[in-house]
């Protein structure tokens, strides 16, 4: 039995894929560079708070173990409609 639960708030892990025929090639720019974008507007992200993002021909794909950048919010910033869809933040327990 699997007992799903929904989107988990102090969840230290995170990821996403988002089609690229969502995104103009700003927002492709913006994500790919996320941490250096936000260092250079002062927000207070480091390094270490980046995530890891892989591109194919298709889509963007984006994967963390600490959720200190959050990049449903930073989607939001950069015009992506309905983020959230994007995400996968539910957990499941085999019991």
């Amino acid at each position: 039995m699997k007992i799903r639960n929904a989107f988990v708030s102090n969840s230290s892990s995170s990821s996403f894929i988002i089609p690229k025929s969502k995104l103009n090639k700003g927002q492709i720019y913006l994500i790919k560079n996320h941490i250096t974008v936000d260092i250079e507007h002062d927000f207070a992200f480091d390094k270490s708070d980046e995530w890891n993002i892989i591109e194919n021909d298709l889509e963007l794909q984006g994967t963390t173990i600490m959720t200190n950048f959050s990049m449903e919010y930073f989607f939001k910033n950069i015009g992506i409609e309905d983020p959230d869809q994007y995400f996968d933040d539910e957990w499941e327990i085999d019991i």
